[in-house]
């Protein structure tokens, strides 16, 4: 009653709809392929589950310097996610504190006088990493993953929280510290 297309009328249809289809042509699933269910573990012990808690290291600050901002930049951008992704740190225990630059001169002498032959300009940059309840057993694989992968011209520096460095983070206003001794002036002078 109904003709039997012929072989190449099929595959050559066949292929125009793998060719043009957006998803490839995948087979079937067969029901032995779905997995067995599980079972209800009667039979197994309990410490099989258990996860030993490891003490977490104490806040330490990983501190990054560099003459070069974008290759700073970009490296510590690697280590905060690296932190936050593969060491499941939240934007609690991880956080990146930028700090202001640092200017020094150089001068570069004449051989055997005291002429100045050329002057720079060197800027350092800095960032600091906040980590904090970084378990201990996987501090010492964190710093060797970023020694590893440190480019060249960053410095990493491991070291403990001061009240120094919050304090020159801050970078001073100046119209404010005025008010503050016009204040100061106008009450011991009344």
């Amino acid at each position: 009653k109904y003709p039997m297309p012929s072989l190449s009328r099929l595959s050559t249809t066949l292929l125009n709809y793998c060719r043009f289809s957006r998803l490839p042509w995948q087979p079937t699933r067969l029901l032995c392929d779905q997995p067995a269910p599980r079972l209800p573990r009667v039979y197994e012990p309990e410490y099989l589950d258990y996860k030993p808690d490891y003490p977490a290291a104490n806040q330490f600050n990983l501190s990054f310097t560099c003459h070069e901002y974008p290759v700073l930049e970009r490296f510590v951008k690697y280590a905060h996610s690296l932190l936050r992704n593969q060491f499941k740190l939240g934007p609690d225990n991880c956080r990146q504190v930028p700090y202001p630059q640092r200017k020094t001169i150089v001068d570069l002498y004449q051989p055997e006088s005291t002429k100045v032959r050329d002057t720079f300009q060197l800027i350092t940059y800095r960032r600091v990493l906040i980590v904090d309840n970084l378990p201990a057993v996987e501090m010492s694989l964190l710093i060797n993953l970023l020694a590893h992968n440190l480019p060249e011209g960053v410095n990493l520096k491991i070291e403990q929280p001061s009240e120094e460095d919050d304090e020159f983070r801050f970078v001073p206003d100046l119209e404010v510290q005025e008010l503050k001794k016009q204040v100061e002036l106008g009450r011991s002078g009344k």
